[in-house]
């Protein structure tokens, strides 16, 4: 993951958006859980607001593949199929520990 470039395509310095993606990994993290609770809960709005808001701000942070299983996650949930997460969810997970070794490789 180029920072810089990620920075620069969004109109920031790299310090400032160091801190973005430090405030979005924490949040997502806290989304993740939530998506969990939620399948196990049964709960599709819940997975829907919490996958959502991961969506939401992977794009602009300009986070593409992020953003896509947030997505996913989200259309799932939306259709009552909230067994069927588990891939994206994954794939979401190592999207954010992925940023998480960005941000302490810096």
């Amino acid at each position: 993951m180029n920072l810089t470039e990620l920075a620069r395509d969004i109109g920031l310095d790299e310090t400032q958006y160091a801190e973005l993606l430090e405030l979005f990994a924490r949040t997502s993290r806290s989304d993740v859980a939530a998506i969990k609770e939620a399948v196990a809960a049964g709960d599709a709005h819940r997975a829907i607001c919490a996958s959502h808001s991961i969506k939401g701000a992977s794009a602009n942070l300009g986070l593409e593949e992020i953003r896509n299983r947030a997505e996913t996650i989200e259309a799932l949930s939306h259709n009552g199929r909230l067994k069927e997460i588990g891939g994206a969810l994954r794939e979401l997970e190592t999207g954010l520990a992925g940023i998480e070794r960005s941000l302490t490789e810096r």
